[in-house]
């Protein structure tokens, strides 16, 4: 079971010696004294064994000897009680715990995030960012992957040429940032937390990116009552899905992991306390902001009331799932019924596809065309976002007259009825300085 030698005059090389363990062969002209030497790792050699130290040792090792970086400082890293240890004692330059960019990324980094308590879709992202884009991108002359360059050693001529690489592959430009200001930069910020001093600065940041808006585009208050129509008539089963999402502008991620406890028919109330997201259920919603409880319009109440009393009658627990799928009954994948459901209805009535998030950009942008502009703070707590992205996105046009301190101000004109679900407001359990709003006086449309 020999390996092959790696290519070019250096490199190192495993092998079973005569005792069945496996041991090391490294060939290097850049370290002081002998330029052949084995070191033995005490493994038997196993298909399994072969792999790992395959992985950990002869890879990143040969990477570092043909990119003429392993220093003394990496051979301690490697072989802390090396065979030739003694030889570079106090010849290191403050490095001998510094890993690779590949080590740090797969060993270290990526393992914190799957703890339960983070969100399955980044560590998903990180980690297809990481295999997909960065590790094994060239950089310089493309002598060395990016993932075998000293972790520390990294610069923004490294960053750079990783951008370059990725435009040459002809992603987007997102999808570049995502990779270099997203990924890749949330890993030096840990980097320079575990390693303090030894790191030089987070190489990411400070990058120019052509600056693109990604604007809001909902339905119209005609494609959503055909939607809403078609979905009572064709799929009943996934009506009161649809008309909740329309009806309060709340996340499809908010929707799904809703149980029966989470809605007090009593009161109309609906807390909203987690999120779902690829098929994990997390006991927190988007933002700390998110975390509210919401005053449900009539219409909506009522088909939750029905609901919640149909769950029941068919023998679901308070823990249950609110909204269930057709097929077994488990809980709605939104990804997978936007692909079955959603698209199809689109596509049936001939209106252009969007996402199904776009169901909450219809909420929130008729609300805001109905508040023109007044009561901005109300709207934003109810569906759990900012005010700042409802001026950004939302407000067009805002009616005020200063007064300019001169004269009384006028009667505020007559609130026009609106075309789209409302109600009131509380605040998250979480923000207790005003527990309820007033009324809005919206006028709900949806069918009973």
């Amino acid at each position: 079971m020999g390996q092959d030698r790696p290519t070019g005059a250096r490199g190192c090389r495993l092998r079973a010696n005569q005792h069945g363990h496996l041991t090391l062969y490294l060939h290097y002209t850049g370290l002081p004294g002998r330029t052949r030497w084995s070191e033995g790792t005490g493994l038997p050699d196993t298909l399994r064994n072969r792999g790992e130290v395959q992985r950990k040792y002869c890879e990143p090792i040969s990477a570092e000897m043909r990119a003429g970086t392993f220093t003394p400082a990496r051979y301690e890293y490697y072989f802390p009680h090396g065979t030739r240890s003694h030889e570079f004692r106090g010849d290191t330059d403050g490095s001998e715990n510094m890993p690779t960019l590949r080590q740090y990324a797969l060993d270290t980094w990526l393992a914190r995030y799957e703890a339960p308590e983070y969100r399955g879709t980044r560590v998903r992202d990180y980690r297809q960012h990481l295999l997909a884009y960065v590790l094994d991108a060239p950089v310089g002359d493309g002598v060395i992957p990016l993932g075998d360059v000293i972790l520390n050693a990294i610069r923004r001529r490294h960053v750079a040429a990783l951008r370059d690489h990725l435009k040459a592959r002809g992603l987007r430009e997102k999808t570049g940032r995502n990779v270099i200001a997203g990924t890749l930069s949330a890993l030096f910020n840990s980097a320079l937390d575990d390693f303090d001093e030894q790191m030089a600065g987070n190489p990411c940041v400070r990058f120019r990116w052509t600056r693109k808006k990604h604007k809001p585009d909902p339905f119209t208050a005609d494609e959503r009552d055909r939607i809403l129509d078609h979905f009572e008539k064709v799929t009943p089963k996934y009506y009161r899905f649809v008309a909740i999402q329309f009806g309060t502008g709340m996340r499809p991620s908010e929707v799904t992991p809703l149980r029966l406890t989470d809605f007090d028919e009593r009161r109309a109330q609906l807390t909203i306390d987690k999120s779902r997201v690829a098929g994990q259920t997390f006991d927190m919603p988007k933002t700390d902001g998110s975390d509210r409880v919401i005053i449900v319009p009539g219409p909506v109440a009522d088909l939750l009331r029905t609901l919640k009393a149909q769950r029941i009658a068919a023998g679901a627990g308070p823990n249950d799932y609110l909204f269930v799928n057709a097929k077994n009954g488990g809980p709605i994948d939104q990804g997978e019924w936007a692909k079955t459901h959603w698209g199809r209805a689109l596509d049936a009535l001939g209106i252009r596809r969007r996402k199904a998030y776009s169901m909450k950009h219809s909420f929130l942008s008729i609300e805001v065309e109905h508040l023109g502009g007044r009561k901005l703070i109300e709207l934003a707590a109810y569906c759990g976002t900012s005010v700042s992205m409802l001026e950004k996105h939302y407000v067009k046009r805002v009616e005020y007259v200063p007064t300019l301190g001169v004269s009384e101000p006028s009667d505020p004109a007559p609130k026009a009825k609106s075309a789209n679900l409302g109600g009131k407001v509380r605040t998250s359990r979480r923000k207790t300085q005003q527990n309820e709003a007033s009324p809005t006086g919206f006028e709900p449309v949806l069918p009973t």
